[in-house]
């Protein structure tokens, strides 16, 4: 008969058969109680990750169909319109066809896939559509938020540049008094 090592993961027989060591059944039960510890953790972070890039995502969608706007409006020397709707948190670009359908306008949905979010506030000296005129200047400036579930970010459309700049906002959530 071999002897082997102690410390050798074959290291004891049965009937004359070595047999592999294992783990006891409270070994088990500390490492999964342990990962289940991990996994309650980490699930909340990674949903709020999640969550905020896909406001981010949207705001960026948003600048960069301010700025397809404005290089259409330059390009073809006519006027477009983005015109937002906060009822069915969607916007439409006037003037510019549909990216995915053969005929149509362009039309962008934020609460579906991929983004779910919702326009918060749009605001373009107290009109909810912005318009470029021939030369791709704005009629106005002004803000779009969009968010959703304690974060939103912020588009700022500038009037004299027409450029735009997007920015996370802190968001306080609000606490219900008992009673």
């Amino acid at each position: 008969m071999v002897e082997l090592p102690i410390d050798s993961p074959v290291s004891r027989t049965w009937r004359g058969r070595p047999f592999l060591r294992s783990f006891s059944i409270v070994e088990l039960v500390m490492v999964v109680t342990i990962l289940s510890i991990l996994a309650a953790v980490a699930v909340p972070r990674f949903s709020s990750s999640l969550t905020r890039q896909r406001v981010a995502a949207a705001a960026r969608r948003v600048a960069h169909d301010l700025s397809l706007a404005r290089r259409s409006a330059r390009a073809g020397s006519v006027t477009r319109v983005i015109a937002f709707d906060l009822s069915t948190d969607r916007y439409r670009v006037g003037g510019v066809g549909s990216l995915d359908r053969a005929a149509g306008a362009y039309e962008v949905w934020l609460a579906d896939e991929p983004y779910e979010v919702e326009i918060v506030k749009v605001d373009f000296d107290g009109e909810t559509r912005v318009t470029f005129d021939g030369w791709g200047v704005p009629a106005s400036g002004g803000t779009v938020v969009v968010g959703t579930r304690g974060q939103q970010w912020k588009i700022v459309l500038d009037v004299d540049t027409g450029q735009t700049e997007v920015s996370e906002l802190t968001v306080l959530l609000e606490i219900a008094e008992p009673g």
